[in-house]
């Protein structure tokens, strides 16, 4: 085994490589491009080992053009229970503009876990049976893969990019009963015939009627999966290369049929870069802790918002409130605290005890050597 990429900077998740690297004789080397880990940190390893790495075989996307509104069409995909997960890999030559990844539509707006893409924002929308829309703080770039994931347990909506937690929303609800006119993949499924279709590269869409875990992501977005296995609804690969349906591997018969809305044209099939061999490194390095602040609700507020944030180890950790010249506000969180999920309200007040002005505040978590930050808008 040949490895030589010292001083290679990494993300340290959502690792997706895009250079080639020859198989035979297992060298790596050269830049390794990753996905955002979120929050702007970065680890520094000096080595890597490429391990079970033998040739990737051969494997297809499907490439959808937004003007010709192509999609597939994989009938009603039905889920049960009050969970829900969407996720699929995409790559788009431009962001601008509405575009439908997966198409779970009820009427013109209501919405059973749509997943698209508005001017670089990830957007996941659902009823519950109210419509809401959750909007992602990240924004993507052009001519860049990401893997996108949205997940419902019954009460947070969710959205994480390269497997990494961007945005959260509390809708305590319930979609059981919320019926949907059909699945579209590229597609918008809706009444409305707006310019909704994808334009893009789209692979590996995974539908679920469990709630997955970030660490579940993290675990399968980089390869494909078992099939069929608990709580999978709908799995297309797009592996065919060549005809006008793609296959379901979740078991449930929802075989895809490539074919347009009023427009012209199929979505043709292209060859995928991914999924690449699994890097790991083999050298200590000192890793950002995973600390996100994952967000605050509702925001803007007024009086009162609820900052939800996670830490995986036992640590000092400090929430606060800053103003945007960097002076502290209030101290809402400085004890040790155990690994878990964890809600801390702010009602608009100094540690003085006086109401602060409109504006837009920042709310900073601090966990060891490590601290991330979020805007937060008051409103009087």
């Amino acid at each position: 085994l040949e490895v030589s990429s010292a001083g290679i900077n990494a993300w340290v998740n959502g690792i997706l490589c895009h250079q080639n690297y020859p198989l035979n004789g297992l060298t790596l080397d050269g830049n390794v491009g990753i996905g955002s880990y979120g929050w702007g940190q970065t680890a520094e390893f000096d080595y890597f080992a490429v391990l079970n790495a033998p040739p990737i075989p051969p494997a297809n996307a499907l490439s959808f053009t937004a003007a010709n509104r192509q999609e597939v069409n994989v009938g009603l995909v039905s889920t049960t229970g009050n969970q829900y997960t969407v996720e699929a890999w995409v790559s788009m030559p431009s962001v601008s503009g509405n575009y439908q990844i997966v198409g779970q539509h009820a009427t013109t707006w209501d919405a059973k876990g749509s997943l698209s893409v508005l001017d670089g924002q990830v957007r996941f929308e659902l009823a519950s049976p109210n419509y809401v829309c959750l909007g992602s703080i990240g924004r993507l770039q052009a001519n860049q893969w990401y893997h996108l994931a949205a997940t419902y347990d019954g009460t947070y909506m969710r959205i994480y990019i390269n497997g990494n937690p961007d945005n959260l929303m509390n809708n305590s609800g319930n979609i059981t009963g919320i019926n949907i006119r059909s699945t579209q993949l590229g597609g918008y499924a809706g009444s409305d015939t707006g310019p909704y279709w994808f334009g893009g590269v789209l692979d590996e869409v995974r539908l679920w009627n469990v709630a997955r875990t970030q660490a579940q992501l993290q675990a399968d977005m980089n390869h494909e999966i078992a099939a069929p296995q608990a709580g999978l609804v709908g799995y297309w690969r797009f592996n065919e290369g060549n005809g006008a349906t793609t296959a379901d591997l979740s078991g449930n018969n929802h075989t895809g049929t490539l074919t347009n809305y009023y427009g012209s044209g199929t979505p043709q099939w292209v060859a995928r870069p991914f999924p690449p061999p699994k890097l790991v490194a083999t050298e200590t390095a000192v890793l950002p802790e995973t600390t996100p602040l994952l967000g605050n609700y509702p925001n803007p507020f007024n009086p009162q918002t609820t900052v939800t944030y996670r830490i995986d180890r036992e640590t000092l950790v400090t929430v606060a409130v800053f103003d945007l010249a960097g002076q502290k506000v209030r101290t809402l969180v400085g004890e040790v605290q155990v690994p878990g999920e964890y809600q801390v309200s702010w009602d608009g007040r100094d540690d003085g005890g006086g109401s602060v002005a409109t504006g837009v505040y920042l709310c900073r978590i601090t966990a060891a050597e490590h601290s991330q930050s979020r805007k937060m808008t008051l409103l009087r």
